[in-house]
């Protein structure tokens, strides 16, 4: 593919790629691009797109929820995400540790769920960008204050049950590489179990008669 500001003349040819950087003439106004393709036996084709570029307008890169509201009545809210050229991904969190997102494709406005405490008014919601380059963005954030008419249904408390077993229910081993079979399920009503981790003691010899003996415990999360 080879691009160029007039139809005329062109850059050198270069391998296809879906996305590209590419700077656009100096000045204010109409700019259009040409991009030229050719496949592998030679035949070609040419397209083009145009956009306006007003560099007085500064660029608007961050976060709003609900169109800047400041006050919501339900837990349920519309995000605005605005990133700056070249975004791909965006990660969006309850939390300024984002724990537990993940990368997700990038989209300009997006449903959200607050985590609803009874005991908290002002929410706050961050995101933060990923280019096509890799390079990761600040963090951004937006607050609302929620007031709501009707509080929402009662939260989950009821944990998930479960068990494990360290290989197949054998009562001893003579290599420290076990294979554990866990098993895990949520009430029913529950939201799911998404979590678990686990921890390892070791029994004192001088306090328990049974010895030397290693143990785990699985704990379960929603």
């Amino acid at each position: 593919m080879a691009f160029s500001d007039d139809g005329a003349s062109f850059t050198a040819m270069e391998p296809f790629a879906a996305t590209r950087s590419y700077q656009l003439p100096d000045g204010d106004g109409l700019k259009t691009v040409y991009v030229h393709y050719k496949n592998l036996v030679g035949n070609t084709s040419t397209y083009s797109d145009s956009i306006n570029l007003d560099t007085s307008v500064p660029g608007d890169v961050g976060m709003s929820i609900n169109n800047d509201d400041l006050v919501t009545d339900q837990i349920t809210v519309t995000l605005t995400l605005k990133a700056p050229p070249g975004t791909r991904q965006m990660m969006v969190s309850n939390s300024n540790r984002f724990v537990g997102a993940d990368w997700e494709p990038y989209s300009i406005t997006r449903t959200w769920l607050l985590a609803y405490n009874p005991y908290v008014s002002v929410y706050q919601v961050y995101a933060r960008f990923r280019n096509v380059d890799g390079t990761i963005s600040p963090n951004y954030n937006a607050l609302i204050t929620l007031h709501l008419d009707q509080p929402p249904p009662p939260i989950d408390t009821t944990p998930p049950n479960g068990s494990v077993v360290i290989n197949v229910g054998a009562d001893s081993t003579s290599v420290p590489t076990v294979t554990l079979d866990v098993l895990a399920a949520d009430n029913p009503g529950g939201v799911g179990v998404k979590w678990m981790y686990f921890r390892e003691w070791k029994y004192d010899p001088n306090r328990c008669p049974m010895g030397d003996r290693a143990e785990f415990r699985l704990d379960i999360l929603h």
